[in-house]
């Protein structure tokens, strides 16, 4: 190679250790940590050297030899990588063998593409089930929507935010306000002595709204005092010019399961005092057959663990509330909620009021994810608190980062595994103890561990299970259910077992996968030949050793089989996977991965309400439970409501225009039932036309009256001549037990830097069951958004906090990394499956929120093969290995380990 003549090598954002001294300038090799320094030490091992592999050899020792050299191992992984990279491009090796020379593979990155096939059925009940954007999507785009923070200000509104108590387990001995006093447009705080009833904003009641003095912070950032100001931008400036005065712990928070297990222990061994476990033994218990028996009986028995993250909800608008004071000791509130009941009686539980002096509202929600079921009613209980103390409206916009460190969000899980099977890799057995982190608890905790334990076998045939779920309470936030919930955990756990399974056999993971789906080889060939046919039923795995599944439900139907078939097929599945094997043969630093996985999901619906009222001119506005959280529920509501009153007068179509959905209310729905389970826009649709079916009964004495007449009939007239005589407003409720599963298969390759871990999802085929989809634009862009929140869930979304205070470090956008437009596969292929629902559903219909979440499933399986061509690269091994959800670019880098062979 040729001499190098000159060197600079700058390295920067290296924070886990402090720079060598010297100012923050790369020039003098010193700095602050995460300052630029310069590698002086390898420079003068390049000056004068050949760009031989000797010279590399070299200078890699030289700069693990700088006094910056950072002390996490990610980072010095990083570092020398770069320096591979740098050398590999100096010789000119072949592009094949030789790393991508920029940091990121995403600087060219094209355009995604992609095709949608999900108008198969000609709708037969027009518009209902017509493919049509949300109603409100134009508003939407132009800014024109009213959320909660834009409604307007009332005359004299006071703005609130929080003082936090900024580390876990610390006793608020008390606080001076003085300085908090002298700033800005301050008017009043507010304490857990001014809350009149109780003090809780959550159901569990296990979490404090506000910490009263002698007591001590359930968690980092748990409030204790409401500052009141003339804006937020006061309120906070405020807020953190309040001094609190704190005992602080002494011993650090308990933070993970590992942590909470231990103290368990010490307590069971009498060697710490305990007030209540904070485990909870066999909190949930799945079991089938007699698995330790089978586990002994096993030609094969492999054993392993496997854990995941949690997840924020991270929806789009923060929690907010405005709530106005009125006569007689009543509060008018607006609030940023899925569930107004729930509002309702945590409100009224705060304030010490009865319900009938609380008006709870919700206009459209700037997004959920089952995050504002729970988590978010702290924020109306403390602004109707602050209303009373002060009788003046209040809003309160809790900001980005109080709101991740407050509102937790999907449970950490662990999963320890033993597993029996035979030589083709059929599972026999699964023994398994699921431990999940509730944090202080939710009323939605033991439901997420439950679906965890009962969904774990997704489509695979399992005879012997034995799955024990396993509560830990921490010095965090109560976690709750986000999207999905223990959905994509029990899709990890299940997913790593097969590849493990695969590993031990030396045979191919989508071989195993199929051995526990299809009852034999030939079985799926027959499969493939008439996929859409009920038929096939009889060759899956899991029908033939139970009717039933985990949770003892009855499936409606089961077209699993038929859409992994017609998925391999129509993605060329086999030639895809000999092509994949051909580019790890050829390329060194480039790895891809090809894997395909299922989802089954199971849905049930509630007894949603709604309240249809006509006007004379012919128009309506309905009134319902479900709250519009960006799901598109007001329209498909809308599209139904369009046919049902049409059919009130044939001949006389009610156009959409002439339909609206209005805001939720407390006096219109008493007590409604929940927006969530991804089944709310189809409950809300049966509430509608049975009100509607209400309505014609009102209607038809009218009718018959001008039918007598001989006059011709329209709605505009039916309406006017029974204005005086019939109710024109009428309440349905949904009788449709709505107790289905929704299937899927989603097949992802993709593409990984050894050196740096980052991923590039080259292409994601999904096929879904969505029935004969309400709305197929709608659905469409459930699925879609759906898979990319998994996307964040095993790839992206880390949770780090500080092990001795318990601070969330990772509370805002900065930090916390949801998927962004480049997570986005560069083919992005969505297709509904072509056969309708008619066992069960809405028309024909399934739900589509949250089940093709699952399927990024499809994705980490995909990484982890890519990872093990890695990792039979470098020499690491290409046996099993363990891989935790997220494996962000730090885990893939070091569990392929290629800057260890750099050469």
């Amino acid at each position: 190679g040729d001499v190098v003549e000159s060197a600079r090598l700058v390295f920067g954002a290296l924070g886990s250790r402090d720079a060598a001294p010297g100012p923050s300038d790369p020039e003098t090799s010193g700095g602050a940590s995460g300052a630029p320094v310069r590698a002086r030490g390898a420079e003068a091992v390049l000056l004068g050297s050949r760009a031989d592999d000797a010279t590399l050899q070299a200078a890699l020792a030289a700069l693990a030899n700088e006094p910056w050299w950072p002390e996490d191992e990610f980072e010095r992984h990083l570092a020398s990588g770069y320096l591979c990279k740098l050398f590999h491009h100096m010789r000119g090796s072949d592009d094949k063998r030789a790393p991508i020379l920029g940091v990121s593979q995403s600087s060219e990155r094209p355009v995604t593409e992609g095709t949608q096939m999900v108008t198969w059925a000609t709708p037969d009940m027009a518009p209902i089930a017509e493919a049509m954007p949300k109603l409100s999507s134009k508003l939407q785009a132009a800014g024109e929507q009213r959320f909660t923070n834009d409604l307007p200000e009332p005359v004299g509104c006071l703005y609130a935010a929080y003082v936090l108590i900024p580390r876990a387990r610390a006793v608020l001995v008390g606080y001076d306000l003085a300085a908090a006093r002298e700033m800005p447009g301050f008017v009043d705080v507010v304490s857990a002595e001014d809350i009149p009833g109780k003090n809780t904003c959550e159901m569990t009641k296990a979490q404090l709204l506000l910490v009263p003095k002698g007591e001590a912070s359930q968690f980092a950032g748990s409030p204790c005092l409401v500052v009141l100001a003339d804006s937020t931008k006061h309120a906070e400036a405020a807020a953190r010019a309040v001094e609190l005065h704190l005992e602080l712990p002494q011993e650090a928070p308990v933070l993970s399961i590992e942590a909470c297990v231990e103290r368990q222990q010490e307590a069971d061994d009498g060697k710490r005092d305990m007030d209540s476990p904070v485990v909870k033994k066999k909190a949930k218990t799945v079991v089938r057959g007699n698995a330790a028996k089978a586990l002994e009986e096993s030609a094969h028995r492999v054993q392993g663990k496997v854990a995941c993250d949690g997840q924020k909800a991270f929806y789009m608008e923060p929690p907010c509330a405005l709530v106005t004071p009125g006569e007689d000791s009543t509060l008018t509130v607006w609030g940023s909620y899925q569930v107004p009941s729930w509002a309702h009686a945590e409100v009224a539980a705060t304030s010490g009021l009865p319900k009938h002096k609380i008006l709870m509202n919700a206009t459209h929600i700037g997004g959920g994810f089952g995050g504002k079921l729970t988590k978010p009613l702290h924020a109306v209980c403390a602004a109707s608190v602050a209303a009373l103390k002060t009788r003046r409206p209040v809003r309160f916009h809790v900001n980005r980062n109080v709101d991740t460190v407050v509102c937790a969000g999907r449970h950490p899980m662990s999963f320890e595994y033993d597993v029996g099977f035979d030589a083709a890799g059929k599972l026999s057995a699964v023994q398994a103890v699921i431990h999940a982190d509730a944090g202080l608890g939710d009323a939605c905790s033991g439901f997420s561990l439950m679906i965890a334990t009962q969904n774990m076998e997704q489509i695979y045939g399992i005879p012997h299970l034995d799955i024990e779920g396993i509560m830990c309470t921490t010095d965090k936030p109560g976690n709750t259910a986000v999207r999905g919930p223990g959905e994509p955990q029990a899709a990890l756990f299940i997913e790593t077992i097969i590849e493990h399974v695969a590993a031990e056999l030396g045979k191919d993971s989508q071989e195993v996968r199929e051995a526990n789906i299809f009852t034999s080889p030939a079985d799926m060939a027959a499969v493939a030949a008439d996929p859409t046919s009920p038929e096939v039923e009889k060759y899956s795995a899991m029908l033939s050793v139970d009717a039933k599944d985990c949770a003892g439900r009855d499936f409606k139907n089961f077209p699993a089989l038929g859409i992994w078939t017609s998925l391999k097929e129509k993605t060329d599945y086999a030639k895809r996977a000999a092509a994949t094997a051909a580019f790890n043969q050829e390329h060194r630093f480039r790895k891809r991965g090809l894997a395909m996985t299922p989802v089954k999901y199971a849905v049930g619906a509630r007894n949603q309400q709604a309240t249809v009222c006509l006007y004379t001119d012919g128009t309506c506005l309905i009134s319902c439970d479900g709250t519009e959280i960006g799901q598109g529920l007001h329209t498909k509501v809308i599209q139904y409501a369009s046919y049902y009153l049409s059919q009130l007068v044939p001949g006389c179509a009610v156009p959409l225009k002439d339909i609206r959905v209005g805001p939720n209310g407390t006096d219109k729905i008493a007590h409604g039932s929940i927006t969530g389970g991804s089944t709310t826009s189809e409950g809300v649709c049966e509430a509608v036309r049975d009100a509607i079916g209400k309505l014609k009964e009102n209607l038809q004495p009218t009718r018959e009256k001008l039918e007598a007449s001989g006059k011709e009939i329209t709605l505009v007239g039916l309406l006017g001549a029974a204005s005086g005589s019939a109710e024109l407003q009428a309440s349905g409720k949904n009788h449709n037990a709505l107790d289905y599963h929704c299937f899927g298969a989603a097949l992802s390759e993709v593409e990984i830097d050894v050196m740096t871990g980052e991923v590039v999802i080259l292409s994601t085929s999904i096929m879904y069951d969505c029935g004969k989809s309400l709305n197929p634009t709608i659905d469409l862009g459930q699925a879609e958004g759906a898979f990319m929140m998994g996307v964040g869930f095993y790839l992206r979304e880390r949770l780090i906090q500080d092990s001795v205070t318990g601070k969330l470090a990772t509370d805002g956008t900065w930090e916390y990394k949801i998927p962004c437009a480049q997570d986005v596969p560069l083919k992005f292929d969505v297709e509904f499956f072509p056969r309708a629902f008619t066992e069960g559903g809405i028309s024909s219909s399934k739900a589509s929120g949250e089940p093709p979440l699952v399927l990024a499933s499809s994705v980490f399986a995909a990484v982890k093969q890519a990872i093990r061509a890695g990792r039979k690269e470098f020499g690491t091994g290409d046996g099993n290995f363990r891989l935790d959800a997220p494996c962000t670019p730090r885990d893939i880098a070091l569990a392929v380990g290629a800057a260890m062979d750099c050469r």
